[in-house]
């Protein structure tokens, strides 16, 4: 599961997260409000945070942890 939270959007994740539906992931994501993620560009992976400097970054990094 590839949790996303809309207000990390401003740091470019929801472009990793339409990306991630074209790559075929779509079934495994969900928006959730985690709290987290305020810094910078981040998802949660099967419960494991994943982070990053870019959405580049963490798209690679997400792509990774599947």
């Amino acid at each position: 599961m590839i949790k996303f939270n809309e207000e990390n959007f401003i740091h470019g994740t929801e472009e990793v997260m339409n990306n991630l539906r074209n790559d075929g992931y779509g079934d495994q994501i969900e928006l959730d409000t985690t709290g987290e993620c305020i810094e910078g560009p981040c998802a949660y992976v099967n419960e494991v945070l994943v982070e990053a400097d870019t959405p580049e970054e963490l798209y690679n990094n997400i792509k990774k942890q599947l």
